[in-house]
């Protein structure tokens, strides 16, 4: 159990890591085009301001990204090893335990389903 728990975080860890590489080499390339698309001598003042304000613009979007890949990964992949252990354990028959999770996690309603599952069978199993 403890091996595929770190198999998981070792899996979310490299996904996050891809979508960082990917995004800083996309960004890079972007920008590396742009700028040399503002340092052309042929364009007017006016583009070469509205070239950095599309940098600036898509600066922003990759650093959206990133952030986004982040708390997806955080928010959904962060709870699924401890829901895993507590589920191992009401399979073995311990029908008391409650699956927890933040407040701000996504999966949040699915698990507040699962927990009243949960409620359910503790309580036929007491009748």
């Amino acid at each position: 159990m403890n091996e595929r728990r770190r198999w998981k975080i070792n899996f979310a860890i490299q996904i996050f890591n891809f979508a960082f590489i990917s995004t800083t080499v996309l960004f890079l390339i972007v920008f590396y085009a742009l700028w040399k698309i503002v340092t052309e001598l042929q364009y007017s003042p006016a583009w070469q301001i509205y070239l950095i304000i599309l940098q600036i613009s898509l600066a922003g979007f990759f650093l959206t990204l990133l952030i986004m890949t982040y708390i997806v990964l955080h928010r959904i992949l962060g709870p699924i090893p401890r829901m895993e252990k507590i589920l191992e354990k009401i399979i073995n028959g311990d029908y008391s335990l409650r699956i927890n999770v933040r407040k701000k996690d996504i999966i949040r309603p699915f698990v507040d389903k699962l927990n009243r599952i949960l409620q359910l069978l503790e309580e036929k199993a007491k009748s």
